[in-house]
């Protein structure tokens, strides 16, 4: 008898009273749900995550070449057009767009029975320019490579490059360069309207 109490004192110093009525400790523990956590979210670690913190935009435009002859000398290409930004940091990309209107209106001069040179394609070389402070010497960074026909007249010629900086400079100058490989200056000019955007995508 002794036995049998002992054990059910054991039994309800195990147990809880809930409404009235004894439930074992541990079917409590079970039952009570614990608060809700916050869901944590780990940091993106994608390498495009944050690229772009804001842009920068320089252009320059000519609205008219008034007829300027192109220059037949590579090493002295004729220079259309030139933007600049103060500062460009490593990693930085520079997207560099325009247009450039030519001409190449060559006829044959055979007035009194002269005869004229033979109509020949005109191949137009366009040239992007870089260079800085810390770039003293201008390198090349684009080359586009046209041929007009005899007789073209106002050929626009779109052009586009990204330049992605790999170290940091200082007062960057961006410059559009053409020459041709004719065998006279005056066989091909520049019309208008040119331009060159620069944007500049800052990390």
């Amino acid at each position: 008898m002794q036995n049998w109490v002992k054990r059910s004192l054991s039994f309800l110093v195990g147990c809880s009273v809930l409404g009235g009525i004894i439930l074992p400790s541990t079917v409590l523990a079970k039952e009570a749900k614990p608060e809700p956590k916050a869901p944590i979210v780990e940091p993106c670690h994608c390498p495009n995550h944050n690229l772009i913190s804001k842009i920068e935009f320089n252009y320059a435009e000519r609205l008219d070449g008034d007829d300027t002859l192109i220059s037949i000398d590579q090493n002295k290409p004729t220079l259309m057009l030139e933007t600049a930004f103060h500062t460009i940091c490593s990693g930085d990309l520079v997207w560099l767009n325009g247009m450039v209107v030519l001409d190449h209106e060559y006829e044959p001069d055979t007035e009194d029975g002269e005869v004229g040179r033979e109509a020949e394609n005109a191949n137009i070389t366009i040239i992007i320019e870089k260079y800085s402070d810390l770039i003293p010497t201008p390198s090349p960074i684009y080359t586009l490579e046209v041929d007009l026909v005899p007789g073209s007249d106002d050929v626009a010629i779109p052009f586009s490059h990204i330049d992605l900086a790999s170290s940091h400079l200082e007062n960057v100058h961006y410059r559009v360069l053409v020459y041709s490989d004719c065998p006279l200056a005056e066989d091909a000019d520049i019309e208008g309207p040119n331009t060159l955007a620069a944007i500049r995508f800052i990390k």
